[in-house]
């Protein structure tokens, strides 16, 4: 799904830097959507070799907390779609360490499909990180516990997540609690 940002009058010019306009994020409610859905090109136009240096020195903490306190499905939406495209630009080993509390929170039973959704997808993404995977024990009990779920796109995503760890260490699946 693609949001598609209702007219702005933030003003996000070239001459702004995503650390800038990230900044804003945090304080200002009301121009959040408007701050986030102007983020998206220019998070898409990111290039040069210090790219994932800049990414890596935000605080992304900052959009896992706007995804969990978000109100409608277009903040819900737009945020994942903003921290989706963030993720990309970092290594999984670094999100897994600097951001695991915030998965969690991204895995808990309060948390909303779409967020569950994300951090799943993400979580695919590190099966050259196992052996880190292995350790965070909550995050797995987690992923793992939303298998049963009656969101079959939900579902869809956890197998997806076990089928990976299950063609890479196949004790973990097979092996008695």
């Amino acid at each position: 799904m693609v949001y598609c940002i209702r007219k702005s009058n933030v003003n996000m010019s070239d001459s702004l830097d995503l650390e800038d306009i990230f900044s804003r994020l945090s304080v200002s409610e009301e121009e959040r959507m408007d701050i986030m859905g102007s983020m998206g090109p220019l998070i898409r136009n990111l290039n040069g070799p210090d790219v994932g240096q800049r990414v890596e020195n935000l605080d992304l903490n900052v959009m896992f907390m706007i995804m969990s306190s978000a109100i409608t499905e277009d903040e819900i939406t737009l945020a994942c779609q903003t921290l989706r495209e963030l993720l990309k630009y970092l290594k999984p080993s670094f999100i897994l360490e600097r951001y695991a509390d915030s998965i969690q929170s991204g895995l808990s039973k309060d948390a909303h499909i779409q967020i569950k959704i994300l951090v799943l997808i993400t979580l695919q993404q590190m099966e050259n990180e196992i052996p880190l995977l292995m350790s965070k024990t909550s995050i797995l009990s987690l992923a793992t516990s939303t298998i049963a779920h009656p969101n079959l796109s939900l579902a869809k995503e956890t197998m997806k997540f076990l089928l990976m760890l299950s063609a890479e260490k196949q004790e973990i699946i097979f092996s008695p609690p």
